[in-house]
């Protein structure tokens, strides 16, 4: 989903994986998890848009060890929302003083 292989990305840090997201360290620090956020990541030339739930995993003393990422690409709700037109026309326009009329006609 994120156009990277396994082997370029085992080992990096998170905050070089998702771009310095901030919110990968805050799961970690806080122990809360996060729930469906909307992020855009860039990666290299590309931007790429999800719906990112995160919960920390936590050892036997109850302490945050690592999290757990789940991304949901959402790039088709995206371009549905940016390429939708209006379909709105003057004769739409309620109105019910003259000079309104005057200035749509």
């Amino acid at each position: 989903m994120l156009g990277l292989t396994a082997e370029k990305v085992i080992g990096m840090p998170i905050s070089e994986v998702l771009d310095n997201q901030a919110f990968s360290l805050h799961v970690l620090k806080s122990g809360k998890p996060i729930i469906e956020k909307e992020i855009k990541i860039k990666i290299n030339k590309g931007q790429y848009y999800f719906r990112l739930s995160s919960v920390p995993l936590f050892d036997h003393l109850d302490e945050p060890i690592g999290v757990v990422y789940h991304f949901k690409d959402i790039r088709k709700e995206v371009e549905m929302i940016v390429n939708t037109k209006s379909f709105f026309h003057f004769d739409d326009i309620i109105y019910q003083c003259e000079e309104m009329k005057n200035l749509i006609h």
